[in-house]
């Protein structure tokens, strides 16, 4: 189970993250980690406001979010396990708001 996402700096492919093995791989953008929900109207993100480059997308249908890097915000390639450690900020505000991590 993923546990972090980033979008290419080069094209914005979105990149699922294992924290456990350390295995990234290609995934939709417009589509839950999760439960494989594909409906962007159940779908949506939000951006920190103190690091532009981080949001989170949860998923109306499951409830859940993931992190996610921009690195086309953030100008290079991120490190998933510095950049989830340095946005419990955003775990924070999305439990807050009802949603649990996948």
């Amino acid at each position: 189970s993923p546990r972090y996402s980033r979008l290419d700096k080069d094209n914005g492919a979105r990149r699922l993250f294992c924290s456990l093995c350390h295995i990234q791989w290609n995934y939709r953008r417009i589509k839950c980690a999760y439960c494989s929900n594909a409906n962007a109207e159940k779908l949506r993100h939000f951006y920190s406001a103190v690091f532009p480059y981080q949001r989170v997308d949860v998923c109306e249908k499951c409830k859940s979010y993931i992190k996610t890097t921009d690195e086309r915000r953030l100008g290079r390639e991120c490190l998933p396990e510095v950049e989830d450690a340095v946005s419990i900020h955003l775990d924070n505000i999305a439990q807050n708001e009802g949603y649990q991590p996948g």
